[in-house]
């Protein structure tokens, strides 16, 4: 008996399941994209893996809204299906113009900067990645004997969705090693 009820509602819940994937999903036949102003429609079509005449589930949803994000090319995306219309609406993380370096005079340090970071000039801002730069910047600093240094990272907007990244360092006294005392073991001079 207990076997019976329980293949029933085994049963039920996979109909139940399969019958409210299928309720919801839409067939798409035309897809509206706005917000993108450096991006091209063709882009973000590739990108997000976008097709029509196909049906779109929440998960296929979720997986497109997901494909875009990784790009790092918005901040914002916003996917809806409206009467058979598949709506995406975006906005562009702003453009990295230039990035300056002040405290540092030395050539050697601001290419080892450069070289480590993941924002350059012409590649799309993301916060994200801007504190990692940061974290990367502590760490080169520490490992080269500056451990007393202090950094703020400031972001300017400026016009067509652009931003100006300056890194204003303090190096500090680099740390040095004067004296090495070995205690205990008598064997072993100073």
């Amino acid at each position: 008996m207990f076997n019976k009820v329980y293949s029933f509602l085994t049963f039920f819940i996979v109909v139940f399941f399969f019958f409210k994937s299928t309720v919801y999903a839409e067939v798409i036949n035309k897809v509206e994209i706005s917000g993108n102003e450096r991006v091209s429609v063709q882009t973000i079509l590739i990108y997000g893996d976008v097709k029509k005449d196909i049906n779109y589930s929440p998960k296929e949803i979720n997986d497109l809204t997901k494909k875009l994000y990784s790009t790092g090319f918005f901040s914002n995306i916003l996917v809806e299906i409206e009467n058979n219309v598949l709506k995406i609406q975006v906005i562009e993380n702003p453009i990295v113009n230039s990035i300056t370096i002040k405290g540092i005079k030395a050539e050697k340090l601001r290419d080892l900067i450069f070289k480590n970071n993941q924002l350059k000039e012409t590649v799309s801002y993301d916060d994200n990645k801007a504190k990692s730069d940061v974290q990367k910047i502590k760490n080169i600093f520490r490992n080269i004997g500056y451990y007393f240094f202090e950094i703020d990272l400031s972001v300017e907007q400026i016009e067509n969705n652009r931003v100006n990244i300056v890194y204003d360092i303090n190096l500090g006294k680099k740390a040095k090693i004067k004296k090495i005392f070995f205690v205990g073991d008598n064997k072993l001079k100073s």
